[in-house]
């Protein structure tokens, strides 16, 4: 057969497949496999032609583009060959390149008949059903519904490989959806942070998942983590991922500009910091015991973040982050007197960030207490808040599925 080594080529393809970075060096060697392929479909029995088809189908869909002729061909050899778990996953996903998300999911449920334990299988399934939310005329419900599914076949993935960072990666971005339509929680993000940092222990060298890492650590208040996250898929993907310098330095600018409000307080600000604590103290006095009393020293994070991050400082002088989701930026103001009880998390946070060539910037490192606090028991200046004040989780920047 013109003197070509299927399994060679079988293990070069396999090895493109799991290129993290598409690049000019990647196509060229795509496109020189399905060259090689070219010259030899005519020949060999019927079993080395499914083969060389599947091979031609598994290399092109390294490529970015849609392609309906492997979509046939690999329907064509699953006529024949019904069993064969990994075409219907590549079948799957010609599905989904094109948003055909019902023929996708019919595809995976075949792949989950032949093996109801491949991990592969579960993780696109559960992506696929959260890309169905996206559908027009579903309801509230049945989105709900449909991420209740992928979360669960996220874990399912997880229990069966627990060393598959796709398998990771499913389970935080399954989690985070649910979050988009259900109310935002410091429990559903911790989450989703827990699940993607064990993906990035995983599996240190995709960049789409070092800046899914990035968009859920700054989901999460931890900007000097998301800024170290960015930095890091920028390094591995500078050409794809150029929106990642801008968010990196979004969330650094949230650390520093924190640190440097706070220095101002306690020095040539003085006057003002002790405005805020003889708010803080005259507000005690009329407040439960088990109250928190702050005042708002600075609006850290831009309208287009989530979670609202404030800086407020209580009576004694010691400096606070409180963090509300789904709440607009525009109900705060500086010295306002903010109150809540039982906070749904508290943590003791160190943003450290070094010196990153990306925003070339000094090395940085603020330890702050934060508190994630339910809007629905804070009060501003001793009032609940307006239900205008409420908006929809919002990310500064899109996950990449």
């Amino acid at each position: 057969m013109s003197g070509i080594n299927l399994d060679d080529l079988e293990k070069k393809v396999e090895s493109l497949s799991q290129s993290k970075v598409f690049d000019s060096t990647i196509n060229d060697a795509v496109q020189e496999v399905l060259k090689t392929i070219a010259s030899a479909e005519a020949e060999g029995n019927s079993e080395t032609k499914t083969r060389l088809i599947l091979l031609k189908c598994k290399a092109t869909l390294v490529l970015p583009s849609v392609s309906k002729e492997v979509e046939q061909d690999l329907q064509a050899v699953l006529k024949r060959q019904p069993d064969l778990c990994e075409v219907w996953i590549d079948l799957a996903e010609c599905y989904l390149r094109r948003n055909a998300f019902g023929e996708a999911e019919n595809a995976l449920n075949n792949a989950l008949r032949v093996d109801a334990k491949c991990t592969a299988a579960l993780c696109k399934l559960s992506q696929v059903q959260r890309n169905r939310c996206s559908e027009a005329g579903l309801t509230i419900a049945q989105k709900k519904e449909l991420l209740k599914d992928s979360v669960q076949k996220a874990h399912t993935a997880v229990g069966i490989d627990f060393s598959s960072s796709e398998a990771w990666v499913a389970l935080a971005l399954a989690t985070l959806a649910q979050l988009s339509i259900e109310q935002t929680s410091y429990t559903g993000v911790k989450r989703a942070a827990a699940a993607i940092r064990k993906a990035c222990e995983n599996c240190d060298n995709d960049p789409d998942i070092h800046f899914n890492k990035g968009v859920i650590e700054s989901l999460l208040g931890y900007f000097g983590v998301a800024a170290c996250s960015f930095s890091r898929a920028a390094s591995l993907d500078q050409h794809r991922l150029q929106g990642a310098k801008y968010l990196c330095h979004t969330n650094f600018s949230v650390v520093n500009r924190a640190s440097n409000r706070i220095k101002l307080l306690k020095t040539i600000g003085k006057t003002e910091l002790k405005r805020f604590t003889d708010i803080a103290t005259k507000s005690m006095t009329t407040s439960d015991k088990q109250t928190f009393v702050v005042v708002v020293a600075d609006i850290l994070t831009e309208p287009s973040m989530q979670p609202l991050s404030l800086l407020t400082v209580n009576a004694v002088g010691e400096f606070q982050i409180v963090l509300l989701y789904n709440i607009s930026p525009t109900v705060f103001r500086i010295g306002q007197c903010l109150t809540f009880s039982s906070p749904e998390g508290t943590a003791e946070v160190c943003h450290a960030i070094p010196p990153l060539p990306l925003i070339d910037n000094a090395s940085l490192e603020l330890t702050i207490r934060h508190y994630y606090v339910n809007p629905e028991l804070l009060k501003v200046n001793g009032n609940g808040l307006h239900r205008s004040a409420y908006v929809g989780l919002q990310m500064s920047s899109r996950l990449f599925a």
